[in-house]
């Protein structure tokens, strides 16, 4: 059996517009999400603190974040990594008082 390529996408995008808790779509059954990739855009007053965020497995276990005292407004920040979200798992995202957009890139790859 010849290899299959293997590409990158859009696994979950959204915007904020305030202190939150929002979730990814369920990783549909049959596949394995490989996140490899997160990048937030942070908008507001340039002159007042941001906010923190902290994107976040099912189980709570961070997977990246900025605090308060690190977000300034109007800034963009990035990750690059490799997580396995499992099938039936979602991300979480967890935002604090500041509008934000965020983008998660990575692989969904089929299980054997």
């Amino acid at each position: 059996m010849a290899a299959q390529p293997v590409y990158s996408r859009l696994l979950w995008a959204g915007t904020s517009s305030g202190s939150s808790l929002v979730s990814s779509d369920a990783v549909p059954l049959g596949l394995v999400w490989v996140l490899r990739s997160i990048s937030v855009a942070i908008s507001g007053d340039i002159l007042k603190n941001a906010g923190g965020f902290a994107f976040l497995d099912q189980s709570g276990y961070p997977i990246f974040g900025r605090t308060d005292s690190s977000c300034t407004a109007d800034t963009w920040f990035y990750w690059e990594g490799r997580q396995v979200i499992d099938p039936g798992q979602v991300i979480q995202l967890v935002t604090s008082s500041t509008p934000m957009i965020w983008r998660v890139s990575g692989f969904a790859l089929t299980l054997p």
